[in-house]
């Protein structure tokens, strides 16, 4: 029968040094990280604007430079919509604007159940 080594190698020994050194460092970090947390209010409401059926991105929120209407700069720097929407250009510091959601659903129908519900068909 084999002999199985039962001894501690150095390079055994150095991982769970390391470890134990970046568990006891990070430790109380997370720790304070849970104490602001929790004495941040709650948000209390979402408004999500849901345009089904509305224009598309390139006439509203992500206009190109030389598309059908000329960008117009927002109320926060770097972030342009539509020239037809002055009004909420002004008021973009209050507002969210989402341009990097992706999906792997492919079906617009089911897709939109999945974004509402956080469940897929």
């Amino acid at each position: 029968m084999p002999r199985r080594e039962t001894s501690l190698r150095r390079r055994d020994l150095l991982k769970l040094s390391a470890a134990g050194l970046v568990s006891g460092v990070t430790v109380p970090w997370f720790e304070s990280l849970a104490g602001t947390a929790i004495g941040q209010p709650r948000k209390k409401s979402c408004i999500l604007l849901w345009m089904d059926g509305g224009p598309s991105q390139q006439h509203t929120f992500d206009p190109k430079p030389k598309g059908e209407f000329a960008p117009k700069p927002t109320a926060v720097p770097g972030i342009h919509i539509v020239e037809h929407l002055p009004q909420l250009a002004a008021l973009m510091d209050d507002l969210v604007l989402v341009r990097s959601m992706t999906t792997e659903i492919n079906g617009h129908y089911d897709a939109k159940y999945f974004l509402h519900t956080g469940y897929k068909r």
